[in-house]
């Protein structure tokens, strides 16, 4: 009965039971396009991480910014980068602008990143353990309510 409630609850999230056994992603990085500075996911070593696949043009993405806000908030430990795909630096940090955005962004102007990691559009969010697992994926404009699910199955995932 529990690894029904597992496998409906993956489903919810948009991630298969395969993915628990899952390799670490590789070690993406870049330049920051509002900061000009080099983002790691290297520099997060140990710690649950969240990306999330954005753009500028994405009215999913503009949608979800404020439930990624307060989630981000609500989880100070968790480390949130961005990938900013097929957009303009300028366009970038307007949105950053306007949206007060805090989080390093790593600049994905081809979207060759994104879709290297399984992040096939934006808006997408991936859900990383602390040995830098995907465990949930959320395609789509995510909530805060889906934020936090994905989270605590991240949480549960032992180092």
């Amino acid at each position: 009965m529990r690894r029904v409630a597992l496998l409906v609850a993956a489903g919810v999230l948009g991630v298969s039971a395969a993915a628990y056994a899952a390799p670490p992603l590789p070690n993406i990085h870049g330049v920051d396009p509002v900061s000009g500075k080099q983002v790691s996911l290297a520099d997060y070593t140990g710690r649950p991480v969240v990306i999330n696949v954005w753009g500028a043009w994405c009215s999913e993405c503009q949608q979800e910014t404020p439930a990624l806000k307060r989630f981000q908030a609500s989880h100070p430990g968790v480390a949130l980068i961005g990938i900013d795909v097929h957009d303009s630096k300028a366009d970038a940090r307007q949105f950053y602008a306007r949206n007060d955005q805090e989080w390093p962004s790593i600049y994905d102007p081809k979207g060759l990143l994104a879709s290297s990691i399984g992040a096939p559009s934006a808006p997408t969010t991936l859900f990383l353990d602390r040995r830098h697992r995907v465990v949930a994926v959320i395609y789509g404009a995510g909530t805060l309510a889906r934020f936090n699910a994905a989270y605590a199955r991240a949480a549960r995932r032992a180092a």
